[in-house]
């Protein structure tokens, strides 16, 4: 299973690297905006650490450059069961996560210092705990998708919930969070969120581990 995990290491593109540049940056300057609304900054800071490690492992996943068949066909010339293949893609998302979390500590901490500005510190173990719960809900929604249509369904499935995940999250963080069902969830998310993961990781993996088994290569 380690080989499998380096693997994913070794193929991961370039360009994946620097998203946490890119994408710390869009996500520093909603959350400056949303600051302004009230919204709740760990929770905006959460998702942003999430998305960049999401981005991360679709890159290593989906975009190698290798055929589906290919990829399967080299990974299980190796001697071990579909179901590790399963499980070092599941544990790699929080290699991923770690990753991304770092380099967000080390970037904010660079930008305060040229910049002058005052971020919110990334340091915080309410943003360590939704971000790593972020980061296994949106890699675990795609990771079936991959295994049962393939990497080009999963990358136009990146795409849309890019988008879907730009655009709601404006929204989504705006609302009034003093009343109604949302107040639980956004003023205390960590139990609410962590329940909410291992349910999704749970079927996703299910759901991987199936489709993966019952596929010919």
């Amino acid at each position: 299973m380690f080989r499998l995990m380096m693997k994913d290491i070794y193929t991961q593109r370039k360009e994946a690297y620097a998203a946490p540049v890119f994408f710390l940056l869009y996500f520093l300057e909603m959350g400056k905006e949303l600051g302004h609304s009230g919204s709740p900054m760990p929770l905006v800071y959460s998702l942003a650490v999430a998305f960049i490690a999401y981005i991360m492992a679709i890159f290593t996943n989906f975009s190698t450059g290798e055929s589906d068949k290919m990829q399967n066909s080299l990974v299980l010339s190796l001697p071990l069961i579909r179901r590790s293949v399963i499980d070092a893609k599941y544990l790699m998302i929080s290699v991923w996560w770690l990753f991304a979390y770092i380099s967000s500590i080390i970037l904010v901490s660079i930008l305060k210092r040229v910049l002058h500005e005052s971020f919110s510190p990334f340091v915080d173990l309410k943003i360590l705990i939704l971000s790593l719960c972020f980061t296994y809900i949106l890699s675990s929604v795609s990771y079936p998708v991959y295994y049962k249509f393939g990497y080009k369904a999963a990358q136009m499935f990146g795409i849309i919930l890019f988008f879907a995940f730009s655009f709601g999250l404006g929204r989504l963080l705006s609302l009034n969070f003093k009343s109604g069902i949302l107040s639980g969830l956004f003023n205390d998310p960590i139990i609410s969120c962590a329940v909410i993961t291992v349910i999704i990781v749970l079927i996703s993996y299910l759901l991987s581990a199936y489709f993966y088994e019952k596929k010919e290569l």
